[in-house]
């Protein structure tokens, strides 16, 4: 990272950080961390990107922060060895075999910061809600923004039954998600507006709970695909 960036230690809004982007001193997802002060964070996680195991705790030590974007490439962590059994059937290649790999290495290690209130994910490379994305992880969190990217379903466990404290959720580009207006009430109880957009080559959504007449709306237009 420049040296002179260091030097803003008060620094509250930083947007555009590219994490690897090549230069002689790219900056690098432990980097944040310097911005103790940062509220809202908007960075992308570059294709040439090789993020150390230590850096991917470093965000949740921004304990001020409550707006994060994020965006990925294809990342690789130094020393992983890629498994031949991920990236689904038979069929696939090795190529796309290790970029499913590489993609989702960065996601399954990173810590949230405690008091994140609006999450935004973009080309998100997951199929399933890893374990960091988890309501007892993200207990203040109320706007949640994911678009783009495999995700199939929003289905999580969890022990003590916790749900989503989240108002507004935003799907967007999801080729491969499937969703039920009852699973989205019982997990997602305090919505407020919901909306889908190019979800699964079904219809697009647009719920606000107050001007739509409640839950019964939304189940009915999701089930009107």
């Amino acid at each position: 990272m420049p040296e002179g960036l260091k030097k803003l230690t008060s620094l509250q809004v930083l947007k555009g950080f590219v994490i690897g982007h090549p230069g002689k001193n790219p900056c690098k997802l432990g980097d944040v961390a310097y911005f103790k002060k940062l509220r809202k964070l908007s960075m992308h996680i570059a294709s040439e990107a090789s993020v150390a195991e230590g850096e991917l705790q470093k965000l949740k030590e921004i304990e001020n922060l409550s707006i994060l974007t994020m965006s990925w490439g294809e990342v690789t962590l130094p020393g992983e060895k890629l498994s031949s059994n991920v990236g689904g059937g038979g069929g696939a290649s090795s190529s796309s075999r290790k970029e499913d790999v590489q993609l989702t290495l960065t996601m399954k290690r990173l810590s949230f910061p405690p008091n994140l209130e609006k999450l935004d994910l973009r080309c998100f490379p997951h199929r399933m809600l890893p374990e960091q994305l988890r309501p007892s992880n993200l207990e203040k969190l109320k706007q949640l923004y994911i678009r783009g990217g495999p995700l199939e379903s929003l289905v999580f466990s969890e022990q003590n039954n916790k749900k989503w404290e989240v108002e507004i959720l935003l799907l967007k580009y999801l080729n491969n998600l499937k969703i039920g207006g009852s699973k989205l009430q019982e997990d997602f109880p305090h919505l407020i507006y919901f909306e889908k957009v190019r979800c699964n080559y079904e219809k697009n959504v647009e719920w606000n709970k107050e001007a739509d007449e409640g839950w019964d709306a939304l189940t009915s237009q999701l089930l009107n695909k």
